[in-house]
């Protein structure tokens, strides 16, 4: 990939077994939904989607459903879902009319998202939709308007460019950094829109593979489904020398990109495999076949793939997990599960929490930061735990006092890790003030106090 390193990942037979060892330690909890398997419906909502408080959207073949505290709701005939963001806003289709709407709760009203300026009838799909409510889309008007789009509140619905009409935005995150993919001579590309700018995530290469980019977390970091491989051929006369080029494969590989690195996530198989989403701390889910060709659902968690059929269920005694389609920020997976009968559903995985150990420190590196006026505005922050995290790590919830000092919401510190580090930013100018920020492990808050300053330390 232009521009970024590459890593291909080696599993160490050793390593994989401690690892897979040590993944027996995480317990699901499971619940079915009773809807069945998602079924191709108008255009392509098949796939559920899980926001951060445990709420499901999903599609049967003739409506969609909503899946929240225990209760299941169906959508009028014709009426599909189509992504639910964190703070409950549910997106939908209309069939009949062809538009989007954008619902929150208490879903008293529903926003329809419109059709770009000057564009006719046509359909205008949502596919996805971040917690302030913005949404892109493709819109399907005929000629000229059929284009990629992002839907703002109280705004007009904007072209965000690419490649008419095969051009697909698949996610945006909470900083409107959107990821998809188009075609370009004959070849399918992943892109990247941020800020503004539109990349090819490789543009050395960019008729000799296809690739997808699916989902993108908070974090910035995304997936791709890639099937670049490396193909050899003989030169003729006069060197005769075997050269090695990047050619189009036949299996798909899910890919992770990082910063500037991006990773080759290994598959449970040798027959490649697909992510599906990723969450705010880059675990990644998705769907690849076994060495024995079976097809199960994968969590790609610290680097190692594991099976999602390798985790015990506290319930749910002889279900397999086929697919897992979407992954939220406190790891429930909702997934394709099948029973001892062959009956399939789709199903949320709820990880059983441990006991997770407390924290016992919090500190910064500079107990005086400078406004973002001056020019050494950053801090690192450290959480110390007082035992070691266990498998899966343990999550620390973060906040500030002063809305201008910026913490992440959240942090994890690794299996066997004791502490972990955090950055403190200031957003903009705050003068001097003292700030208080927190950080929380189930009901044990441990605050610091941080002297934001205009002046040097």
């Amino acid at each position: 990939m232009t521009g970024r390193q590459r890593v291909h990942t080696l599993l160490i037979a050793g390593l994989l077994s401690w690892m897979t060892a040590q993944s027996q330690a995480q317990q699901y909890s499971m619940k079915a939904l009773g809807v069945g398997a998602p079924t191709q419906v108008y255009y392509n909502f098949t796939t559920p989607k899980i926001n951060n408080s445990g709420q499901v959207v999903g599609n049967r073949r003739s409506s969609g459903y909503v899946y929240s505290n225990g209760a299941l709701t169906s959508l009028a005939n014709g009426v599909f879902a189509l992504d639910i963001s964190n703070k409950g806003m549910i997106a939908t289709f209309n069939q009949s009319l062809g538009d989007s709407f954008l619902s929150g709760p208490p879903f008293s009203s529903a926003v329809d998202v419109g059709r770009l300026t000057g564009c006719g009838p046509g359909d205008t799909p949502i596919t996805a939709v971040n917690d302030s409510g913005d949404a892109v889309g493709v819109s399907n008007a005929p000629t000229t308007c059929r284009q990629p789009f992002l839907f703002t509140p109280n705004s007009q619905m904007t072209s965000l460019g690419g490649f008419s009409p095969a051009f697909q935005w698949l996610a945006i995150n909470n900083s409107n950094q959107i990821v998809g993919y188009g075609v370009s001579n004959g070849a399918t590309r992943a892109f990247e829109l941020i800020n503004g700018t539109l990349t090819d995530l490789d543009p050395s290469n960019a008729t000799a593979y296809d690739s997808e980019a699916q989902a993108i977390n908070d974090a910035g970091e995304f997936v791709v489904n890639s099937n670049e491989a490396f193909c050899t051929k003989r030169l003729g006369p006069p060197t005769f020398k075997t050269i090695t080029y990047v050619c189009r494969g036949t299996i798909w590989n899910p890919l992770k990109f990082s910063g500037s690195t991006v990773t080759t996530l290994p598959a449970l198989g040798p027959y490649g495999g697909t992510a599906a989403a990723i969450d705010y701390f880059g675990d990644v889910v998705g769907t690849s076949q076994t060495a024995t060709g079976a097809t199960h659902g994968f969590i790609n968690l610290y680097g190692s793939t594991f099976d999602l059929n390798s985790h015990p269920l506290t319930n749910g005694t002889g279900w397999t997990i086929l697919q897992a389609y979407d992954i939220n920020d406190s790891g429930q997976i909702v997934a394709l599960g099948q029973d001892a009968s062959g009956n399939q559903d789709v199903v949320i995985l709820t990880p059983q929490i441990v006991k997770q150990p407390p924290p016992v420190g919090l500190s910064a590196s500079h107990p005086t930061l400078q406004s973002a006026a001056a020019s050494s505005n950053a801090s690192i922050g450290t959480v110390t735990l007082a035992s070691p995290a266990p498998f899966g790590g343990t999550v620390v919830f973060l906040s500030s006092s002063n809305p201008f000092v910026k913490v992440p919401p959240m942090i994890r510190v690794a299996p066997k890790s004791t502490s972990a580090t955090f950055m403190i930013t200031t957003a903009a100018p705050v003068g001097s003030v003292d700030v208080t920020f927190f950080a929380t492990t189930g009901v044990t808050t441990k605050a610091a106090t941080l002297k934001i300053t205009d002046g040097g330390f």
